[in-house]
């Protein structure tokens, strides 16, 4: 959770005159200091399409005219500030870090708003592939390959555990697929903190961060049922090792054939996973892993809630929902709104056990 973690959730449900602004710089040189936006939004999601993309509107004054415009998307990073002051309360600003600018709009000889669509530094991997498919080091730790493909974009700070990685790992050329798919391996998360370091978190050491009800932010649920949810799994590796190649390598299945999902009302949902695994031990993990995950219970949920714009992808929250029941989970989306009103947001969660 961003800071300031000692507000209490009720604070937020004063009325609030809340702004946001943004300090734009383009290497060493600030551009532009506490600009305010006129609107926008802020969208996290987690996962191996780890994405922060913030959007936000300016007064045609901002139109940008060279490269050296504030902002202009020639390497410019907008840090972004909201800024809270309850009724009655002391105000308090929530940093939510660095964005590149990505793509600028305007309509020519009008007087119409500066539109600006910027992503979280993640983007600067994005933005520089490898030029081949690479390999982990031998006996690589988890942060050594992590600074290896992060390089030198970001640093990355590990709060979670540091193991040594299995031998016959190998990825595509694309940095941030690669951080996913280690991500996957460990059941961990990454993001940019506000420190523009990636952090890479193991959330079930976490302890919960904030609880929502209805008689605080809590505004509603929404739930979804799906037939997408599979009931078989494949596990496939990615490795290469002798005369093993991808069609006569590494795999193993697993199935549901008891419950509301058996196969014979159910139908057959085969997921197969392509797994960075160097033993048929690890291949069998990965495929009983996601079984587990499916069948147990951890539900992805979505609530909307008062904004509190201080919740960070893989915080652990409680929910009481309005049936009385208790739902602990990692944050997994966030979508905010950033234009000052009366707003709600959303939060995803994925459910979890906390001990």
């Amino acid at each position: 959770m961003r800071s300031p973690e000692d507000i209490d959730v009720d604070v937020l449900t004063l009325p609030c005159r809340v702004w946001c602004t943004v300090t734009v710089s383009r290497g060493s040189f600030t551009l532009a200091d506490g600009v305010e936006i006129e609107g926008g939004s802020l969208e996290l999601s987690s996962g191996q399409q780890t994405q922060e993309r913030l959007s936000f509107t300016l007064s045609p004054d901002w139109v940008p005219v060279d490269e050296w415009s504030p902002f202009a998307p020639y390497g410019q990073v907008a840090r972004l500030r909201v800024h809270v002051e309850p009724d009655g309360m002391a105000p308090f600003t929530v940093d939510r870090g660095s964005f590149l600018l990505q793509d600028v709009t305007w309509d020519s000889g009008t007087t119409g708003p500066v539109k600006v669509t910027a992503y979280s530094l993640l983007q600067r991997l994005v933005d520089d592939d490898f030029a081949f498919p690479t390999s982990p080091d031998p006996k690589a730790t988890l942060l050594r390959e992590v600074e290896r493909l992060c390089y030198p974009h970001l640093v990355p700070v590990l709060e979670c555990g540091n193991p040594v990685l299995p031998g016959g790992l190998s990825w595509g050329n694309r940095r941030v697929e690669a951080l996913g798919k280690l991500a996957d391996m460990y059941g961990f998360r990454f993001y940019v903190g506000p420190d523009d370091l990636l952090h890479v978190v193991d959330s079930t050491r976490r302890g919960v961060v904030a609880t929502y009800s209805g008689e605080d932010l809590l505004l509603s649920e929404a739930r979804k049922m799906s037939h997408a949810v599979p009931n078989r799994w494949t596990a496939v590796s990615n490795s290469t090792g002798g005369d093993r190649s991808h069609s006569g390598g590494l795999s193993h299945s697993v199935a549901v054939n008891v419950g509301t999902r058996t196969p014979a009302l159910y139908g057959v949902v085969h997921k197969v996973l392509q797994v960075q695994a160097g033993s048929q031990d690890e291949v069998v993990a990965a495929a009983d892993r996601a079984m587990r995950e499916a069948t147990s219970g951890n539900d992805a949920r979505s609530f909307k809630i008062v904004q509190d714009y201080r919740l960070d992808l893989g915080d652990v929250i409680q929910v009481v929902t309005p049936d009385g029941g208790m739902v602990a989970g990692i944050v997994t989306g966030v979508v905010m709104d950033l234009s000052g009103g009366a707003q709600s947001m959303r939060v995803d969660v994925r459910e979890m056990t906390v001990v």
